[in-house]
């Protein structure tokens, strides 16, 4: 095998044991929901995976395969956005999205059209605007109605779609001679390891791509090193194999901190945040302990809505699915109940449903019921939602505690 093509097969591997390692700890972990996540980083994996052993064997059949993944990656990437936004759409581009990913699957299944270079263009090209019809989206709707968490992480999406531009159409060298080598794994990866970093660190754009580059110069460090210890310093070749092994070296990093960064969500970071948050928490009241969920770290945004705006909703008719949860309320879980066998248990869904979508929350608890207080709190797209509900309803028994005792 050539070296050029080992190089280029490590670094799409890599990628996709990126994606791989983020569907299946996110798997075990236990977290429910991002259904548009996981359908994208899926596709992505698929793509990866399957095109290494294209770049290895150049079997046609395999290409073909590669091709019917990446058909869909104009659809997962439209949703994966809309979730972001936390805002639908317009019809005509979700219709468009889900055309071209419909229309390009279902050419790949007729003998001899995908070989047509003319064809594979086409394909580009849709692709390309869908991505740029989400990024405008992003880019004009991120100050409207977004949340501070959330709109650093739009700022950081439009870091990673404007670094991974390049990236992605070095891919088609085979079309466009100027580009040595496919990098457009390494976008992958930047992807994933920016989104398991943002439910970690509080960063903005601007530090996020000087990590980036701190990343990329400890990369050509190693990969001299590798260099050097393998053809030594009277081989006048080791620094052209110190700069092709770079792009392995970085891919190697940014996996590391994926699996790193995985490994700090799960080491609880946020239950250490609530803990020593809970430990100065005033619980003289329910109206004092409500008053301090703002330097809780899963309630930085949230709205305690009186008994006076709840004129709508009934306290026994939001308790019926607050009691089936647990106490603790989620938008996806209020949907999933809605078609329920149970009529009482829906409407109380409908009437969790309406309180979500109008004031634009995700979660949410009854903190009192006489008189009627609801919390409602907002949990950014990349929170674990599973580690932040349990916290949530530690907050919700303490609250009724101190009610009851009131």
């Amino acid at each position: 095998m050539d070296e050029l093509i080992a190089i280029e097969v490590a670094i799409t591997w890599a990628a996709a044991a990126g994606c791989l390692f983020y569907l299946v700890s996110m798997h075990r972990s236990g977290e429910h929901g991002g259904g548009a996540q996981r359908f994208l980083i899926a596709m992505i994996a698929a793509v990866l995976l399957v095109r290494g052993f294209f770049w290895m064997t150049g079997d046609l059949r395999l290409a073909r395969l590669t091709f019917a993944f990446a058909t869909w990656l104009p659809l997962a990437i439209t949703l994966f956005f809309e979730r972001v936004l936390r805002r639908h759409h317009p019809l005509w581009v979700k219709l468009f999205a889900l055309s071209v990913s419909v229309l390009f699957f279902l050419s790949d299944m007729i003998p001899g059209l995908f070989e047509r270079r003319a064809w594979n263009t086409a394909f580009g090209v849709c692709f390309a605007l869908v991505v740029l019809i989400n990024g405008v989206l992003l880019l004009r709707q991120r100050n409207a109605g977004l949340l501070t968490s959330e709109k650093r992480l739009a700022d950081l999406l439009l870091l990673i779609a404007f670094v991974s531009a390049p990236l992605v159409l070095s891919d088609f060298r085979t079309l466009l001679p100027v580009f040595p080598i496919r990098l457009g794994g390494l976008s992958a990866l930047l992807f994933v390891y920016a989104l398991l970093g943002s439910a970690v660190l509080t960063l903005s754009a601007w530090m996020w791509l000087a990590r980036f580059v701190t990343l990329l110069v400890l990369a050509l460090v190693l990969s001299a090193l590798l260099a050097f210890a393998l053809q030594g310093t009277f081989e006048h070749h080791w620094w052209q194999v110190a700069l092709r092994a770079w792009p392995v070296a970085f891919a190697w990093m940014l996996l590391t901190g994926i699996v790193v960064s995985r490994a700090a969500i799960a080491s609880d970071v946020s239950n250490n945040a609530f803990l020593r948050w809970l430990a100065h928490v005033p619980l003289a009241s329910t109206k004092d302990l409500l008053g301090s969920l703002t330097g809780s770290p899963d309630a930085t945004t949230h709205l305690v809505v009186q008994s006076a705006d709840l004129g709508d909703y009934r306290s026994a008719t939001l308790a019926r699915l607050a009691d089936v949860e647990d106490g603790v309320v989620s938008l996806r879980r209020a949907r999933a109940q809605r078609g329920a066998n149970d009529s009482a248990l829906a409407e109380s869904a409908e009437q969790w449903i309406d309180l979500f979508e109008r004031l634009q929350m995700t979660h949410g608890f009854i903190a009192q019921h006489d008189p009627l207080t609801v919390t409602l709190v907002s949990l950014p797209a990349t929170t674990s939602s599973a580690g932040a509900e349990a916290r949530l309803r530690v907050v919700q028994n303490l609250a009724r505690q101190m009610g009851t005792r009131g």
